[in-house]
């Protein structure tokens, strides 16, 4: 999952079910008390992959379809250079 601005520390030993250990965003903690914007795709909104957290958001709006915004991207800024940019990491 792309999250921009946040980082994700996490640790799997492959039996424990809470294995994130700590997240920043803009990098300082996660502020429990704040309201966070989160964009996503709508298989994931509507639970996709077990993801349930995100049909308990509020204000939902819907834009373009995923597949368009993303051939469009691809377009624009052929060719594309994927790299990893250290928002998850293991410990």
């Amino acid at each position: 999952m792309r999250a921009a601005g946040v980082v994700v520390l996490f640790h799997f030993d492959g039996g424990a079910p809470n294995c994130v250990k700590g997240i920043t965003v803009g990098g300082g903690p996660l502020d429990p008390t704040r309201t966070y914007r989160v964009a996503t795709i709508d298989y994931l909104l509507l639970g996709g992959d077990g993801h349930t957290g995100f049909a308990k958001g509020t204000n939902v709006i819907y834009g373009d379809v995923e597949v368009d915004v993303v051939a469009a991207f691809i377009t624009a800024h052929s060719p594309v250079s994927p790299k990893v940019e250290g928002r998850l990491a293991s410990s």
